[in-house]
């Protein structure tokens, strides 16, 4: 089985959120939109904090890595929005600081730093525009409503293949089945959304999951307020400009393979199996210096050629690009022609499958049920626990996070029934291979 097979059973078998309740999972049934465009318009219009007819809100975002703490894969998003035409946006990083004010004036930056990380750029999307207009306004696709392998129905889900010039990458929005937003992954954007609580007449996602890359990224809101704004919270200073210096600007794969200082030239390893020629698709960020930042594989048809590829491609060297006599970050989808040899002898090792939604019920061959601690039912502590979770190359839960958890009693027992838990080993070119995941345990108080 190839990595493009397995990113497709992935992204199938991971329609369906685990929630292990004790009541109903979902709220009452609406009626069931049968295009992207339909069910995007349904999604937005009851939790999008900035659709038409919202109220001024202060919200902040924080958000860490959970299995990676002391990574630099951490940061802050602060948004005072009053209306369309006035808010501030204050985004915080490691060497970073970005304020954006937008008035009747038009926008005003101020920024220190280099470099807007594409999973912090994603978390901003992930606030204000969370479907991609290239794939909420499709009125052709159609929603499907597949079964998992066990029968159980999967959310419905809608998946479509985008072409950047002659390259094209696959895109995916699913929903709950009250058609809530539920995840969108798309080139250099990823998102899980969760923990849906009323605010102002919407419906907002609290906790918000991003698996792009080799870790887990976890969005947390704790602030969501209305808006109580100073006199001074959207001024503009002198020293704030109307141009964006960390925009991020995707150009073509001839436009970026034009920038590179050097012809473009790839040392295929041998491989211990799998196809030996194909063409790899990876999507590669660039900051204003021309360094490559960030590289992720979107399709391999050989995954022991991944690591190799994004190796080289961020060890590559590249001419600043410019739009209006400015250096910009770019970004491009790159289609890479491989061709290999076999070799029994190379090394087998293969990437771990970053999976940031459910591990569904669908590959689960034994689960045994959590106990509601009676101390919590006793003090009506209900909630859902989000562990973030590696599944080895057996099927078992080898290790265990805790994302988030309205308390520490349901915390321990949703750990010791998942420690227990047992899946189908994930197979790319029939080897074993261990999974990242999230795994969410519903604890919903009952009389």
């Amino acid at each position: 089985m190839t990595a493009a097979t397995i990113a497709v059973m992935l992204r199938n078998t991971a329609r369906f959120l685990l929630l292990l309740s004790f009541s109903a999972c979902f709220p009452g049934e609406t009626p069931a939109p049968k295009t992207l465009a339909e069910a995007s318009t349904i999604a937005l219009a009851s939790s999008l904090l900035t659709a038409p007819g919202s109220r001024p809100f202060h919200l902040k975002l924080t958000i860490r890595d959970v299995q990676n703490p002391d990574s630099n894969d951490h940061g802050e998003i602060e948004e005072f929005w009053a209306s369309p035409t006035q808010w501030k946006r204050i985004v915080t990083a490691p060497n970073l600081k970005h304020i954006t004010i937008v008035d009747e004036t038009g926008r005003h930056i101020e920024s220190s730093g280099d470099y807007m990380p594409l999973w912090l750029r994603g978390f901003i999307t992930a606030i204000e525009d969370p479907i991609p207009a290239v794939l909420r306004k499709n009125s052709e696709v159609v929603i499907q409503h597949p079964l998992l392998p066990n029968g159980s129905p999967a959310a419905p889900c809608a998946g479509i293949k985008l072409n950047f010039a002659s390259v094209s990458a696959p895109a995916e929005v699913c929903f709950f089945s009250n058609y809530h937003l539920y995840s969108v992954s798309s080139p250099g954007y990823q998102m899980e959304f969760n923990e849906y609580g009323p605010f102002e007449g919407r419906d907002v996602p609290h906790l918000l999951l991003s698996g792009m890359g080799e870790t887990l990224l976890v969005g947390k809101v704790v602030t969501l307020e209305k808006l109580s704004s100073k006199p001074d919270t959207f001024a503009v200073s002198a020293s704030l400009s109307t141009v964006d210096p960390l925009a991020s600007v995707m150009v073509p794969p001839s436009t970026i393979e034009r920038l590179a200082k050097a012809p473009l030239a790839f040392n295929w390893p041998a491989v211990p199996g799998g196809p030996t020629s194909g063409n790899l698709t990876a999507y590669v960020s660039v900051d204003i210096t021309g360094q490559v930042r960030e590289v992720f594989i979107l399709d391999s048809p050989n995954a022991h050629l991944m690591e190799a590829a994004r190796r080289q491609l961020l060890a590559m060297k590249w001419n600043p690009a410019v739009s209006k006599g400015q250096p910009v970050q770019i970004a491009s989808i790159m289609g890479l022609p491989f061709t290999t040899s076999l070799d029994s002898a190379a090394s087998g090792s293969l990437p771990t499958q970053n999976n940031p939604s459910s591990v569904t019920r669908g590959r689960a061959l034994s689960q045994p049920k959590p106990q509601y601690p009676p101390e919590a039912r006793f003090q009506h502590i209900s909630g859902s626990v989000y562990l973030s979770a590696l599944i080895g190359k057996t099927g078992a839960v080898e290790k265990l996070g805790v994302i988030d958890s309205p308390s520490p009693i349901l915390t321990d027992a949703a750990i010791t029934a998942v420690k227990q838990w047992k899946y189908q080993p994930y197979l790319i070119d029939g080897v074993p291979v261990s999974v990242s995941t999230t795994i969410t345990v519903n604890f919903l108080f009952s009389r």
